[in-house]
């Protein structure tokens, strides 16, 4: 029938240019593997769901189909792709750097495209945070009390590296969040 409204999952192809559509995904590159053990953590159980996330890691056809399909999908003028875990950065530089060219593949013109990473900071280095500050990410930084007392609850045999950065100890507990641009 003749302006008929479609079924809730035919309306996006149905509004088409009409509107801007906006929406936000949160990718899990490296699944719920996570370089720490956290007593309180929610997410670490999840690998050992059968036939759930697992220790998955993203495979770069997977990485290049997120980014095409998600790109097209916004027809606002702003995409962002959030970057989370586990612990995303254990799929390491080499893969944010792939999807930040692929990113620049598939964009369309005038399109801004931008990047949250939320991660324990444990693998971060200097090399890393050249390339976020370099590619304008957003981190929230995991940080549990003063110090650096993420490890303390962490169990010793899953920290694979510790980071080089020591917190002030003027930081307590939560999230804190800042985009690189120092």
């Amino acid at each position: 029938m003749a302006g008929e409204l479609p079924d809730k999952y035919h309306v996006p192809q149905w509004l088409g240019t009409k509107v801007r559509r906006r929406f936000h995904v949160m990718a899990k590159p490296a699944g719920a593997a996570c370089n720490l053990d956290c007593g309180y953590c929610f997410y670490l159980s999840k690998e050992k769901l059968a036939g759930g996330l697992g220790r998955g890691r993203m495979r770069d056809s997977q990485l290049e189909l997120l980014i095409q399909q998600y790109i097209e999908g916004v027809t606002a003028g702003d995409v962002v792709f959030s970057w989370q875990g586990g612990e995303p950065t254990l799929r390491g530089l080499d893969f944010f750097r792939k999807a930040v060219a692929l990113q620049a593949k598939h964009a369309r013109p005038g399109q801004r495209i931008e990047n949250d990473l939320q991660t324990n900071g444990m693998l971060l280095d200097a090399e890393w945070a050249q390339f976020l500050k370099e590619h304008r990410f957003l981190v929230g930084l995991s940080i549990d009390g003063r110090g650096n007392c993420t490890i303390a609850f962490a169990s010793p045999s899953r920290v694979r590296r510790r980071s080089t950065v020591s917190w002030p100890p003027s930081i307590c507990c939560g999230n804190t969040t800042s985009r690189s641009t120092r």
